[in-house]
C-alpha cells in the first residue's frame, strides 16, 4: 500500500470468453479509531450477505514485518486477509461490507461484487496485503466468464494486480492477490 488521501480502492476484472473486460471495485478507505477492536477474528464458510451486512476481521496485535493471515467469515466474496504490518499495531482490525455500486448495465452483467474495507489503521502501517476471494462458478458460467483478477486504483489509473488462481471446488473458484 502506498498511502493515498482519502483511501485506496482496488478492482477484480473478470473476462468472458470472448476477452471482454469487466469490473469489481474494492474500495479501502482509511480512518484512525479511537479505541481498538471487538470482536471475534474468522472462522472460514458463513453465508453471504445482502449488501449492508458489515464484517470485521480481527488482528489484533501485528508485529513489524511478520505477515498475518486470518479467515474471514462470510459476507464477502473475500475468505482470506493477510496483512504485513510495516510498523507494530495495537488492536487492528478491518471491516468490509458489501455495498451498492452505480455501473453500466454491461457492468452490472460482469461485475461480482464490490467491497469497501476500512481497517482500524493508516494506508503507510502496512508493507502490502494478500486477499484471497472467490467466485461462484454458477455466476461464472452465467456471465461467460473464464478468469477473474483485482484490479487497484491509484493516482486516478487502475492497474492490475498480480492474481492467480488457487484452487476450485464443486462451487467456487478460488484466487489470491498480492496488493503491494
Amino acid at each position: 500500500f502506498q498511502p493515498i488521501t482519502g483511501g485506496n480502492s482496488v478492482i477484480i476484472w473478470v473476462n468472458d470468453s470472448a476477452n471482454n473486460v469487466n469490473r469489481s471495485i474494492v474500495t479501502f478507505t482509511f480512518r484512525q479509531l479511537a479505541t481498538g477492536g471487538g470482536g471475534g477474528g474468522g472462522g472460514g464458510g458463513g453465508t453471504t450477505a445482502t449488501p449492508g451486512a458489515v464484517v470485521t476481521v480481527t488482528f489484533g496485535n501485528l508485529v513489524t514485518a511478520q505477515r498475518k493471515a486470518l479467515n474471514v467469515a462470510g459476507g464477502t466474496p473475500i475468505y482470506i486477509l493477510e496483512l504485513n504490518p510495516a510498523v507494530d499495531i495495537s488492536n487492528a482490525d478491518v471491516d468490509m461490507q458489501q455495498i451498492a455500486f452505480p455501473l453500466t448495465p454491461n457492468e452490472q452483467r460482469k461485475t461480482y461484487a464490490h467491497i469497501e474495507i476500512t481497517p482500524s489503521f493508516t494506508n503507510s502501517d502496512i508493507l502490502g496485503a494478500r486477499i484471497n476471494f472467490k467466485v461462484t462458478k454458477a455466476w461464472m458460467t452465467e456471465n461467460i466468464v473464464r478468469e477473474a483478477s483485482l484490479w487497484r486504483l491509484k493516482d486516478g489509473q487502475w492497474k492490475e494486480m498480480p492474481t492467480s488462481k488457487v484452487a476450485e471446488d464443486e462451487f467456487n473458484v478460488l484466487y489470491k492477490s498480492d496488493i503491494p
